[in-house]
């Protein structure tokens, strides 16, 4: 079982996709900049937005952006 942001995805071990050179560790594509795991690599919808879950790392749309407190008002 895999969670995402307001429910989890369940599948038999025999559909899971499992690393070629274990075959007992499964494959995990963990979205960018979430906490959100998938069974399955691309977009997912996520309510608000798409989980960019595409097992190719990090990616510089999600870049982390140093901000001051009071910059912005609403931090």
């Amino acid at each position: 079982m895999y969670a995402q942001h307001s429910q989890a995805d369940a599948r038999p071990w025999s559909k899971v996709e499992r690393d070629p050179g274990s075959k007992a560790r499964p494959v995990v594509y963990s979205a960018r900049g979430s906490h959100a795991s998938y069974f399955e690599p691309g977009l997912h919808w996520a309510t608000v937005w798409f989980d960019h879950a595409d097992g190719k790392g990090f990616s510089r749309e999600m870049a982390l952006e140093t901000l001051r407190d009071g910059q912005p008002p609403w931090i």
